[in-house]
């Protein structure tokens, strides 16, 4: 039978199963609610349940053993157990660099963290320690399992009872950021608005934003345009959404679809006119004024709510944002969330960087193309072609140098100051082609891999772009001096010493060299990394 029985009955004298089970110690104890479970043994188990930590087939009358017997020569960890989808092991080293799991380093779980909602890779040490450190719970596994009765399925647990909303764009440009507005009716009670703001990096063209709000209805706002991204009659929580917001959902004005006439009209006797546009227009799902915003329901009736079009909350720290950026928060009091809306050629989420004038920065131009955690063939196209380039770049510059080098070496060009010169810069344009192919391979490195030592970034900071800028201005001296010293040529003409103007130019290089870089000698003191803390980068 299935009678489930107190386990203070066990042994106690009195036959309570039909089997006598009660006292023979057949019976399955139930750890989550002390009683007695009176099934016949069990004579298969799934596999993954075995030596698991829980017993599941009961004691054998003959061999007086369970599912859980024997179990300390019984690896977690093991032919059967990897890769299985199921954490066999209390950290999770089983599933460890799976085929169906994005890409970590050795020893590191897939991580989305709970504070920025970003794919992260947590290490394995972190993994099973009864802190929680993922969104969803997913370092701590046992936690679902407990909560489940033990069902090996369970590999999530919820937090915050939120709402992931996966939002592509097509068809449509994409911006840099959108302002995301939530809407909740609840029968005849005032609507509530809820708005956040989201970035988008420039290489992709979809967001994901998490809630923890019911919510019934989701307007995207961006390039001053509105767009009804989901509609939904039954607000759910804890539910992954996935949208496309495409052209025909977005939101027109009313001077696009009246007449100027029509407009004109006073405003009570416009909106009267409203159902009329949902009537004649299929197409048309939403549209707004000044005061409202209005659905095309099933039935082409217009369903207009207010809707504050210029509700901006402004920061309260004038200074939270850099360059004279506009800073927003998304609620008056007690704001959760900021953004900065950076002028032109300022990018970064303080617009702590910079585009303007000429800089020799791999890092403003490349750096946010290249996306995080992401192995090299999965990047843009963007990243793959800039990787082409610069190996192009480094083939003809080394090339070329070397080619300097043999040319210039000889004793006929040293002969005079020009071929000193020039034999200088042709080794100074060799070394700066090799610093600029590992600038450029270090930035590509740390961005893709979140997990280099912080010291690493701040030796690159320091010594790559100091070197890269002293060799440029060298070259740039020793070019100057080239073109001096063919104008002492012409103007001395027979007269010219070479072996005169061959010693000066020695001591001008080194002259060059030594004042060159005590110029610049100030730029490493003065830098420092910069944590941007929302896309988890470091420059």
């Amino acid at each position: 039978s299935s009678k489930c029985i107190s386990k203070y009955r066990l042994n106690d004298g009195i036959q309570d199963c039909y089997e006598n089970d009660d006292e023979t110690g057949e019976s399955h104890f139930n750890k989550s609610n002390s009683t007695i479970r009176n099934d016949p043994i069990i004579k298969s188990i799934w596999y993954p349940l075995l030596c698991d930590g829980y017993i599941d087939i009961g004691t054998n009358k003959i061999h007086n053993e369970t599912d859980e017997t024997d179990c300390n020569w019984w690896p977690c960890n093991n032919i059967y157990t990897r890769c299985n989808r199921i954490w066999n092991c209390h950290n999770g080293i089983d599933e460890i660099n799976c085929p169906y799991l994005p890409a970590c380093p050795s020893l590191f779980h897939p991580c989305v963290s709970p504070e920025t909602f970003n794919l992260t890779c947590l290490s394995i040490d972190k993994a099973g320690d009864g802190i929680v450190d993922c969104l969803g719970a997913s370092d701590e596994r046992q936690l679902c399992q407990e909560e489940e009765d033990y069902y090996p399925g369970a590999m999530f647990q919820c937090w915050n009872h939120s709402t992931c909303l996966d939002i592509s764009i097509l068809k449509v440009p994409i911006p840099s950021s959108i302002l995301a507005h939530f809407i909740t009716a609840d029968g005849n009670v005032q609507h509530t608005r809820t708005s956040t703001f989201k970035r988008i990096r420039p290489d992709e063209d979809f967001v994901s934003i998490y809630t923890s709000n019911k919510f019934h209805l989701l307007f995207t706002e961006f390039c001053n345009n509105y767009y009804l991204t989901i509609a939904q009659e039954k607000s759910i929580l804890s539910a992954i959404i996935t949208t496309t917001i495409i052209p025909s959902q977005r939101c027109p004005h009313i001077n696009e679809l009246f007449s100027s006439t029509i407009l004109e009209f006073s405003r009570l006797r416009r909106i009267k006119l409203y159902p009329l546009l949902c009537q004649k227009r299929s197409e048309l799902k939403c549209f707004y004024d000044e005061t409202f915003i209005c659905l095309c329901t099933t039935d082409r009736f217009a369903n207009c709510f207010s809707f504050n079009h210029s509700m901006i909350y402004n920061c309260r720290e004038s200074h939270f944002c850099d360059n004279n950026a506009q800073c927003f928060q998304d609620k008056p009091k007690c704001p959760t969330k900021s953004m900065c809306v950076c002028d032109e050629c300022f990018y970064g989420t303080y617009c702590q960087f910079s585009t303007k004038g000429f800089a020799i920065s791999v890092d403003a131009i490349l750096g946010y193309k290249i996306r995080p955690h992401t192995i090299f063939t999965q990047q843009s196209m963007t990243v793959k072609v800039s990787v082409s380039i610069v190996m192009i770049m480094f083939m003809l510059g080394l090339i070329s140098s070397i080619f300097s080098i043999f040319t210039f070496q000889t004793e006929i060009s040293r002969k005079v100051g020009c071929g000193l010169y020039l034999l200088s810069t042709s080794i100074i344009s060799l070394l700066t082609m090799v610093i600029f192919l590992l600038k450029f391979f270090i930035l590509t490195y740390t961005q893709i891999n979140f997990n280099t030592h912080r010291y690493f970034h701040l030796f690159s900071c320091i010594s790559i772009d100091f070197l890269l800028r002293v060799l440029l201005s060298i070259g740039d001296w020793l070019n100057a001096c080239v073109a001096i010293e063919r104008i002492f040529t012409v103007s001395k003409g027979a007269n010219f010493d070479k072996n005169k103007r061959r010693s000066i130019a020695k001591w001008i290089i080194v002259v060059v060299i030594v004042l060159t870089t005590s110029s610049i000698i100030h730029d490493p003191i003065h830098r420092h990394l910069v944590d941007d803390t929302e896309d988890q980068r470091t420059w």
